[in-house]
C-alpha cells in the first residue's frame, strides 16, 4: 500500500508540473519552455553533485558511485530500475514502472 501512495504522489507532482510546463509552453513556445526546464534540469543536477560531494566528504565522485548513491530514489516513488550498463564514467538504467510515464499521457502539449 505504500508504493502505491508513493507512485501516486510522484504522480500528482508531476501532473502538476506537466500542467505547468504545458501554460509555459503556451505563452513562450514549446522549444524555449523546454530550453529553460533543460537549464534548470542542469543546475539541479551540479546542485545535486555539489551536496552529494559534501555530504560524502569525497573530492569526486564517478558515475558508478553517485549511482550507488541515488539508487534508492527511484523505488521511494515506486519505479523500478535495471542496471544496464555501469562504470565509472556512466551508468545506463532500464525503467520499469515509472511514474513519470503514469503521469505524461494526462498532457498534451501543444
Amino acid at each position: 500500500m505504500a508504493s502505491e501512495d508513493a507512485l501516486n504522489a510522484g504522480k500528482s507532482a508531476l501532473m502538476f508540473y506537466m500542467s505547468y510546463f504545458n501554460a509555459v509552453s503556451q505563452v513562450i513556445g514549446v522549444e524555449k519552455a523546454t530550453e529553460l526546464q533543460a537549464k534548470v534540469s542542469e543546475n539541479m543536477g551540479e546542485m545535486q553533485g555539489k551536496m552529494m560531494k559534501e555530504q560524502s566528504g569525497m573530492a569526486d565522485i564517478d558515475a558508478k558511485t553517485a549511482w550507488s548513491m541515488l539508487r534508492n530514489i527511484p523505488e521511494s516513488f515506486d519505479s523500478s530500475m535495471e542496471v544496464v550498463e555501469e562504470g565509472p564514467q556512466k551508468v545506463v538504467l532500464k525503467c520499469g514502472k515509472c511514474s513519470v510515464y503514469g503521469s505524461i499521457p494526462n498532457f498534451v502539449i501543444d
